[in-house]
């Protein structure tokens, strides 16, 4: 997709002036707007009372954006995720930790 096709896909081009907008280079100044992106995510999914199922889709959108940044690929995240349940339990129903029993109960469940 062509930068101006992202510009009309997303409306942007009726919200900011294309002349204002920059494609950043540096590694680190990418990684601090996408920190900064992940805060401002995190604050509308609150603002949501995390209802929003696009909010929380945003989030996990600029998470995985810093990931793959770091070489890390959403396999790899689902793997290290269900290594986690199986060592150290996970969330059950109304958000209650509990240990871990059965690794195959744990991830049939999450």
């Amino acid at each position: 997709m062509a930068f101006r096709e992202k510009l009309i896909r997303d409306n942007l081009d009726r919200r900011i002036p294309a002349e204002q907008l920059r494609i950043a280079s540096d590694a680190a100044e990418i990684e601090r707007l996408l920190i900064a992106k992940l805060d401002e995510e995190l604050q509308e999914l609150a603002a949501s009372g995390y209802n929003d199922a696009a909010e929380y889709a945003d989030v996990l959108e600029v998470l995985m954006a810093l990931a793959t940044r770091r070489g890390i690929e959403a396999v790899t995240i689902a793997r290290a995720r269900q290594a986690k349940r199986r060592e150290k339990g996970g969330f059950g129903r109304g958000l209650v930790w509990r240990a871990p029993t059965d690794p195959a109960d744990i991830d049939s469940k999450q």
